[in-house]
């Protein structure tokens, strides 16, 4: 596969994260298609009609909606890529955009009220091991900034700011860096767990 394709070129705008899992689930189709092995090069030059055929596909294989509008908008976008490097013309490209995403259930998830947190963090709290520390600091952080777990597991030690209580994210949605604050209850707990770490990996650099 030349590292010049549309596929690659849209692949390497993408997080980490995001690259393993949309590499994945473009290989997924190109296998439900019957296209060649690692025959990927070939998105770009989806039109309308195949775009009708792959959704029929994936929707007969039980992918849910969610999952074949993801597909649907990668595959978009490396038709862009492809305009864009003159492979592929812009009607293509126009034609992909005019079809609308397949409906969904939406399932907005559930508050965690006062009690709920306070008996979850009461729970995670009667482990006094490394690990119990470790996972009622990850829970801290995820509660009290809202970051994704992607975001979270990509964490190095570098990225925390103690004295400004501030952790950067470097690649979150979009690729994008930001820098979130650290309530004062959250730095709390990951300072009990940075220094039981220090202690236990010494010599563990980032």
């Amino acid at each position: 596969m030349s590292t010049a394709s549309p596929y690659s070129l849209y692949l390497s705008r993408l997080s980490a994260n995001s690259k393993t899992s949309i590499a994945s689930q473009l290989r997924s189709i190109a296998k439900i298609m019957d296209w060649p092995e690692d025959d990927v090069c070939r998105f770009h030059c989806i039109n309308y009609q195949d775009m009708l055929q792959i959704r029929a596909l994936l929707q007969h294989a039980g992918w849910s909606a969610r999952s074949i509008n993801r597909a649907q908008v990668a595959i978009r976008s490396i038709v862009k890529v492809a305009v864009m490097m003159k492979l592929a013309d812009s009607e293509q490209l126009n034609q992909l955009s005019s079809l609308s995403k397949l409906k969904h259930a939406e399932y907005p998830g559930t508050a965690l009220t006062k009690q709920q947190v306070q008996a979850l963090f009461a729970l995670l709290e009667r482990s006094i091991t490394p690990t119990g520390i470790r996972n009622v600091a990850l829970f801290a952080v995820l509660l009290g900034t809202g970051l994704r777990r992607s975001e979270l597991v990509a964490l190095q030690l570098k990225d925390v700011d103690i004295n400004k209580q501030t952790l950067l994210v470097r690649h979150g949605k979009g690729n994008k860096s930001r820098t979130v604050f650290l309530p004062d209850w959250c730095l709390n707990y990951l300072q009990r767990w940075l220094v039981l770490r220090s202690k236990l990996l010494p010599t563990m650099q980032n």
